[in-house]
């Protein structure tokens, strides 16, 4: 009679390593999108961050940070270096705003995040974006428009997550083409 206890070991140890083999790729995936959908929670959480820090630096100064030209038209870039530095000398600036690690601001009105960049520009009317100069005049309320590009790796995420608060909040949250969103401010201010 022979022995043959060695060989039902074998097998087992096979279905084993077969069933781990098929939880640790099923747990790969939920990783992954977790770690997806974190970063695109983490790039809204700028931009709200962002977005408190533009009306704190408002209510303190009575001001909206300064305009450049051209992101859009003539006078509607707004200067990002403002909420780290007070170059303007302006009283009640009670600043920085935002953390000068995190946001790299290497262009007049654009940060880039680790996530990505946000062009900082003024609107006048969500429904009517063609007249960017009408900021300037003193008869027409502008608020602050921070637009974001959800691009590689995370665009199926970000859909997922931006589009719902598109429907949820459309005067906050406008859709684009090509990925591109844009998160307005509460602010009404005229450009002086």
């Amino acid at each position: 009679m022979t022995n043959k206890k060695g060989a039902m070991f074998g097998l087992d140890a096979r279905i084993a390593l077969a069933i781990f083999g098929a939880l640790s790729v099923i747990s790969g995936a939920s990783l992954y999108s977790a770690i997806q959908n974190a970063k695109v929670t983490a790039l809204n959480q700028s931009i709200v961050e962002l977005d408190k820090a533009i009306e704190q630096y408002y209510l303190d100064t009575g001001e909206m940070l300064g305009q450049s030209g051209s992101v859009h038209g003539p006078h509607d870039a707004l200067l990002i270096g403002d909420l780290l530095q007070n170059d303007r000398g302006l009283k009640g600036w009670n600043g920085p705003y935002i953390q000068e690690g995190f946001y790299n601001y290497g262009t007049n009105s654009s940060i880039t995040t680790k996530l990505g960049e946000l062009l900082i520009s003024t609107e006048v009317d969500l429904n009517d974006s063609s007249d960017k100069t009408a900021c300037i005049s003193s008869s027409k309320s502008c608020i602050a428009k921070i637009e974001f590009l959800c691009g590689d790796p995370f665009n199926l995420s970000c859909g997922k997550y931006f589009d719902p608060l598109v429907a949820k909040y459309p005067s906050r949250y406008v859709k684009a083409v090509g990925g591109h969103y844009s998160y307005f401010t509460n602010i009404p201010f005229h450009i002086k």
